[in-house]
């Protein structure tokens, strides 16, 4: 029981209905012809209801489902088509769709839906949850095939486990494509923190360091925070290849076991090594250019050209990241960015430029300035480029590849 209504969504085929006893998952017991009758008294905080009728099962089943209504109110009787193409699909796709309100919560009961139906009631229950932020409350189905005991009993089995692995697909595709572990983030830790609101003997105890794991990285990425996602990566990789979360995973949360190999897929295409590894910075840059990240693609790529500059610079490793250190040679190459625009001769008095521009840098260096300040600068300056340009000329620096420099 809980205050939070719940609207019922619910379809009336034209089969001949017996009265029979349904039990509901806590036991709870209801003898009735019509299953959606019953769900009231399963479910008292529905409290509205859209019955789903063709011409037919109104005729057929229309006043009796008023009838033997349990409660004070009625269900709305809304008239669909059979079904019977890909049109009539659409329709009834569309009616589902429009009689469920925004940020409400929902039983969905496919019990007495016709033909495909449930797919559709299934599909509409995503897109309900993905654009209008409606809360599955329940999707039930009243399985008479799986009847027993004399007199027979109907078990009433709760489906939405199986939805929610919608929500878990639409989380990990945030992971893989938009580098966002926010969503798997809330979803394990909510699982772990309701196994122990609940007592449950022996609730999991890596779910939550799993997601935490999972959003520490993901932030470091977006951030471009390279020296952080260098340490995260193998750490989150070690942490996905546990046996125990693997245990508790198939225990708590079986869609996340589904979604293990991709989330350590995309691990492999991470770079690792340590912060100093260079390389790995500009693998990383190529990984954001892959991923349409072209902003953070173009700011590591300036931000590896000065560290390989710092090396070149013959500036000792541990000073790679240091900010007077970086300032110098940075100075060394604004000043050859400025002698291409005046179309002057290369400064002579830094000698580590020669070997610089031997390895091809100097030259991806003087291409990177205007691209990146047009974008720094949100195209705010005299004739910005387009978005696609823009996105060319990104692309078009990592056309070349370059290993860089190793620890």
């Amino acid at each position: 029981m809980t205050d939070q209504t719940s609207h019922l969504i619910t379809f009336l085929g034209t089969g001949n209905y017996h009265r029979t006893c349904y039990e509901w998952t806590d036991g709870q017991r209801v003898e009735t012809a019509l299953f959606p009758t019953a769900l009231p008294r399963f479910l008292p905080e529905i409290r509205s209801a859209t019955a789903f009728v063709t011409a037919e099962s109104e005729d057929k089943h229309g006043r009796q489902l008023d009838a033997e209504w349990p409660t004070d109110w009625r269900p709305e009787h809304v008239k669909i088509p059979k079904g019977a193409s890909p049109d009539e699909l659409w329709t009834i796709f569309e009616c589902v769709v429009r009689a469920v309100p925004p940020k409400s919560r929902v039983v969905f009961d496919i019990t007495h839906a016709f033909r495909s139906i449930p797919l559709v009631s299934v599909l509409a229950v995503a897109y309900l949850w993905s654009v209008r932020d409606v809360q599955l409350h329940a999707l039930v189905y009243a399985a008479y095939d799986a009847k027993r005991g004399e007199p027979p009993v109907v078990p009433v089995f709760d489906l939405t486990p199986m939805v929610n692995l919608l929500e878990w697909i639409a989380a990990v595709e945030r992971f893989r494509h938009h580098l966002d572990g926010e969503p798997l983030q809330q979803m394990l830790d909510q699982i772990q923190r309701r196994a122990y609101q609940r007592r449950d003997p022996e609730p999991p105890k890596h779910l939550q360091n799993a997601g935490s794991a999972i959003k520490r990285l993901t932030d470091a990425l977006l951030m471009g925070r390279v020296r952080e996602v260098l340490d995260e990566a193998p750490k989150l990789a070690d942490l996905l290849d546990q046996t125990a979360l693997h245990d508790e995973a198939h225990r708590w949360a079986k869609p996340f076991v589904l979604m293990l190999e991709p989330l350590q897929a995309l691990l492999r295409e991470i770079a690792r090594g340590p912060q100093t590894d260079l390389s790995a910075h500009y693998s990383l840059a190529r990984f954001y250019r892959g991923r349409r990240l072209y902003p953070l693609a173009i700011t590591l790529l300036r931000e590896w050209l000065i560290s390989e500059a710092c090396r070149h610079a013959g500036v000792p490793e541990d000073q790679w990241f240091d900010q007077e250190q970086r300032e110098r040679v940075e100075r060394v190459l604004g000043q050859c960015y400025t002698a291409k625009m005046q179309k002057q001769p290369l400064p002579t008095q830094s000698a580590w430029i020669e070997a610089f521009a031997n390895e091809g840098l100097l030259a991806l260096w003087l291409k990177v300035p205007d691209i990146r300040n047009d974008i720094d600068h949100a195209g705010m300056r005299q004739r910005p480029l387009p978005a696609d340009r823009l996105i060319t000329n990104i692309r078009g620096l990592f056309e070349t590849p370059h290993t860089g420099g190793a620890p």
